[in-house]
């Protein structure tokens, strides 16, 4: 029998037994639904224009071109491609899955982000995806790397082919909790927490990676990263995230 004849068979009986549920409120969906129920799909948008030329959050103003991280602050990166502004439901759909095990809500958020930027994912020609290092002691407490997780369901729907790489940067220390700190002890906070694993060093000397987070607050994390990268020659970093704070 054909497979996806199969799972049309299959599909009904498991529904029944484990009713779909939205990845946002936890409701219950209708047999053979999956992701959002209606009420989050009229709640969750998308980052609209304005946005930061440079790492792409929401702004007020199409005058400022630049949010204000990106207008005082060193940032490295090429351009960032978030998804959504860290609002409800969308950011507690991120505590599920960073804080209640629910890995399903990454590989949802990470094909969003696949469909969503595929062409223009596509058009960067890209090397590599990288997910962003979480520290050993977080990876052992919840049992995985979030970022690892929305990157693989990110590059699984618009490029297979394309490697993902989880083994070259490394997080050297379980820095400080980010959201307990202001902008600029975030930066100091991230300076030196970022290497690349020495036998990779050379890998993509040259090359075009995309980075890929959860959230992007001040733009501290993903500079830390690109920092680390292009000391081992890779030339230009992009990044993408499910959620971006608003810009000024």
């Amino acid at each position: 029998m054909h497979f996806m004849k199969l799972m049309q068979l299959i599909n009904p009986c498991v529904d029944l037994f484990f009713p779909p549920r939205c990845v946002f409120c936890n409701s219950l969906l209708p047999a053979g639904k999956r992701g959002i129920c209606y009420a989050c799909k009229d709640r969750v948008k998308f980052i609209q224009e304005p946005r930061c030329l440079k790492c792409g959050k929401a702004i007020e103003y199409d005058e400022s071109e630049y949010c204000l991280d990106c207008a005082s602050k060193e940032r490295d990166f090429v351009r960032g491609y978030p998804l959504f502004s860290y609002l409800p439901p969308v950011s507690g759909a991120l505590s599920l899955l960073k804080y209640h095990g629910k890995e399903e809500v990454g590989q949802y958020l990470g094909r969003l982000l696949g469909q969503h930027f595929g062409p223009e994912f596509q058009s960067l020609h890209l090397d590599a995806i990288i997910p962003v290092p979480v520290s050993e002691k977080k990876r052992k407490l919840r049992g995985y790397n979030q970022a690892e997780i929305i990157a693989r369901a990110c590059r699984d729907a618009f490029d297979s082919s394309l490697p993902l790489v989880c083994d070259l940067l490394i997080r050297k220390s379980d820095t400080q909790a980010q959201k307990k700190l202001s902008a600029s002890e975030r930066e100091k906070n991230l300076r030196k927490a970022f290497t690349c694993a020495n036998e990779m060093r050379s890998s993509f000397a040259g090359g075009r990676v995309l980075l890929v987070d959860d959230i992007y607050t001040t733009g501290a994390t993903i500079q830390a990263c690109t920092k680390a990268l292009m000391e081992v020659g890779v030339e230009k970093v992009y990044y993408t995230s499910v959620c971006a704070g608003r810009g000024n």
